[in-house]
Parts: structure tokens; C-alpha cells; sequence
């Protein structure tokens, strides 16, 4: 397993508050996997670094208002998309920056990775190690709800974030997508050797010149033994290759309720 690290149950820990209409949540869970951080600063809003082989990386770091040691809390990874060359981290930051009040309404800790590609894009597999890396450190610092770690990614990030979230589905509670497709990185067989099905949230526009694809990801999901509107959710709006304004709630709405215990 890439994701190492321990797991602490504890019981009757309400995670799940910060997320609206909790009486809906499957089976109303009341267990944590806490892992316990030292401490850390809080709230946060900027930018830290992991070192990798004697090199820094940045991320950037959102710990909302109501943190507290004492009860964990969910971790998103937000999956960048694809920049210009040298504009890696300009992205970065304005993914980081999208995400904030989101993140404050929903109380949700969020990390975002700086890619490393000179392209502006992902390097894969080492991107994939900063993201381990990062939230390896940040579940150190901070008392992270472990069931209920997430990722979203747009474009090129969501393209990866099928890829993560199908390769390490028992980490990773679920996904939430801005127009990303299973073809693009993932690979369409990817969901059928999937060790859990995670929850995924895939939002496309209709001119998007991935929509296709997106149709057909519905089909290889349920395929594979996903459930339409319960565990896989397609969500199309009127527009192109685009993330809409509303997109970030849209995905908070959708993750908040997910558990790896679902």
C-alpha cells in the first residue's frame, strides 16, 4: 500500500458536524479514525513546504476557524490542474484560494500540492509521493478525521484524482471531479480493480469536449458495481471545459457525508 500510517478508533467522535442535514448520513456513523496531530497552527490560511530527498515542496495549507486538537477533522486534497509552463504554483495558489470558504463552511481542512512538471502539469509518479508526503506531515501536525479523507480535482487534477482515489480507495473516502474523465489518465478498466468502491461526484459541462467520456464513465462505474445517485453521481450543467462557480459546493455537499466506513 503507497499510504502508510497509523489508525486510532475512536468512538463517538462527531466528525461529521460541520456537514449540513447530517440526520442524512448513511447509518449514522459516530466512529473516528483520529490521527492524533501534535498540535499544529490554527486557523491557517498559506503556504508550507515538505522535504522530499533534501528538496523543498510547497503546498498550501486551510485549516478553518473552528479546528480544534481535541476533534478530528476531514482533509481535502485539492488536485490542480494543468498550468502554463513555469505558472505551477500560480495555480496552485488560486486552487488553494478557490477553496476557502468553502472549506470555512464546511469545516474542512484542505491541502494543495504545487505540481512539479516543468509543462505546468503533474509529474507522475513523484507528485504523487509530494501528495503522500504532504499529507503524511499535515496529518502529523493536525488531528485528521482519517475516514474521511477526500480528494477534488478539475481538469488534469481530476484526471489524476480518478487514478488516486481507484489505486488507493481504501485511503481515500471519496472524489469529487470537475471535468475529468477515466480515458484521459486513469484508464477505463481502472474502476473494476478498485479493492473499494469510494464515492465519486463527476460534474461535466455539456460542450465540454469530455462529455463523452463522462457518459461513458457512468457506464464503466456502474459496470463495475457502483450505484447511480447513491455512490456515483453525474452531475451535467450548460457549458464547456469549465469550473463553475458553484462547483466547489457542489463537491463540499457531495463529500461531506462520506466515510471510508460506506
Amino acid at each position: 500500500m503507497l499510504w502508510q500510517g497509523n489508525s486510532f478508533a475512536l468512538p463517538d467522535i462527531p466528525s461529521f458536524s460541520g456537514c449540513p442535514d447530517i440526520i442524512h448520513n448513511s447509518g449514522f456513523q459516530d466512529h473516528s479514525q483520529a490521527s492524533l496531530g501534535a498540535g499544529g497552527t490554527h486557523p491557517y490560511n498559506g503556504a508550507q513546504t515538505v522535504m522530499i530527498n533534501n528538496s523543498e515542496y510547497t503546498f498550501y495549507l486551510y485549516v478553518p476557524s473552528q479546528y480544534s486538537p481535541s476533534k478530528a477533522m476531514p482533509v481535502v486534497a485539492l488536485l490542480p490542474a494543468q498550468a502554463v509552463a513555469g505558472e505551477n504554483q500560480a495555480v496552485a495558489e488560486l486552487t488553494h484560494n478557490s477553496w476557502t470558504s468553502t472549506a470555512e463552511m464546511y469545516q474542512f481542512i484542505t491541502v494543495t500540492q504545487v505540481t512539479t512538471h516543468p509543462n505546468g502539469g503533474w509529474s507522475i509518479p513523484f507528485d504523487g509521493l509530494v501528495l503522500e508526503e504532504v499529507l503524511n506531515q499535515v496529518h502529523a501536525e493536525y488531528n485528521i478525521e482519517q475516514s474521511r479523507r477526500y480528494l477534488w480535482g478539475f481538469s488534469a487534477g481530476a484526471h489524476v484524482g480518478l487514478a488516486l482515489v481507484l489505486e488507493e480507495s481504501e485511503y481515500f473516502a471519496a472524489l469529487a471531479i470537475n471535468a475529468g474523465a477515466l480515458s484521459q489518465f486513469a484508464g477505463t478498466s481502472a474502476p473494476f480493480g478498485a479493492a473499494r468502491q469510494a464515492a465519486i461526484f463527476s460534474s461535466i459541462g455539456d460542450s465540454d469536449p469530455l462529455y463523452p467520456d463522462a457518459l461513458n464513465d457512468q457506464n464503466t462505474f456502474i459496470n463495475a458495481g457502483w450505484v447511480a445517485f447513491e455512490d456515483y453521481q453525474l452531475d451535467v450543467f450548460s457549458g464547456g471545459h469549465v469550473w463553475p462557480s458553484d462547483a466547489d459546493e457542489k463537491a463540499a455537499d457531495f463529500l461531506c457525508d462520506k466515510s471510508i466506513y460506506d
